[in-house]
């Protein structure tokens, strides 16, 4: 497909598509980039503009609503999630901005690969919760913050993590969310420095900001309907779709 939307049609694409990424992260926790992330790069092409565009429209939208969920939150593990992602980001942006079209593909239909095989596992039961987290918690983030970097899609190792320990539904997403803002902050810092903070980015995050607002406050109503084991097969599904997503671009 040679598709290269411009001017309005443009930003309804964006909209539209940040409109449904935010209601499923509004909903479980997570899923904004993973859904993001690989429609509009199929649509836009750049990666090098989509990704950094994904961090600038989450980041107040997130930040509004940890203020609201702070006290949810397992503070401990957002920042051991965090210490570890951090250098791991400086790594995904680099790997980021040596990609072509080449290496592209091959990077992302590599991370759905691996990102299917573990959601199987866990889908069909052959998970085991750790005794002792924190080495756990360390390694997921650690792999979230190289796939944050290069691209966009950091949820899947702490989801996966999540499902597999049991954590109650409420506190994990509340608990993503302070991650994933923390980490889009410090990513468009990283981007900045290694220029990829450009004009078409900037105008890509302004075209996604209206649609995520939307979809955020609609997956609200929806997030009231969703608990234990419906949460488990929605997280469960949604990893699955993302890892299929770059094997059909």
């Amino acid at each position: 497909m040679n598709f290269t939307p411009d001017g309005l049609q443009m930003y309804l694409l964006i909209a539209s598509v940040t409109a449904l990424a935010g209601t499923l992260q509004s909903v479980v926790g997570f899923g904004f980039n993973l859904v993001a992330a690989p429609l509009l790069i199929f649509f836009l092409k750049d990666p090098k503009e989509v990704v950094p565009a994904l961090h600038l429209s989450w980041f107040l939208l997130g930040l509004a609503i940890c203020l609201r969920l702070w006290h949810q939150m397992n503070a401990r593990r957002i920042m051991l999630w965090f210490m570890s992602a951090l250098p791991a980001v400086f790594i995904g942006v680099w790997v980021l901005s040596q990609l072509d079209e080449s290496n592209e593909h091959f990077l992302n239909r590599a991370i759905g690969s691996v990102t299917i095989l573990a959601t199987i596992t866990i889908a069909l039961k052959f998970h085991r919760p750790f005794r002792h987290e924190k080495p756990w918690i360390l390694a997921s983030g650690g792999l979230s913050g190289l796939l944050c970097g290069s691209t966009g899609m950091s949820g899947p190792p702490l989801v996966l993590l999540g499902l597999n320990q049991g954590w109650p539904a409420a506190q994990f997403r509340a608990d993503l969310l302070g991650y994933f803002t923390l980490l889009s902050l410090s990513t468009i810092g990283i981007c900045q420095w290694q220029g990829l903070i450009t004009e078409t980015s900037i105008r890509y995050a302004v075209a996604g900001t209206p649609g995520l607002t939307i979809g955020f406050i609609a997956g609200a109503f929806i997030a009231k309907h969703i608990h234990g084991n419906r949460f488990h097969y929605v997280a469960i599904g949604l990893i699955c779709a993302t890892g299929v997503l770059p094997w059909l671009m």
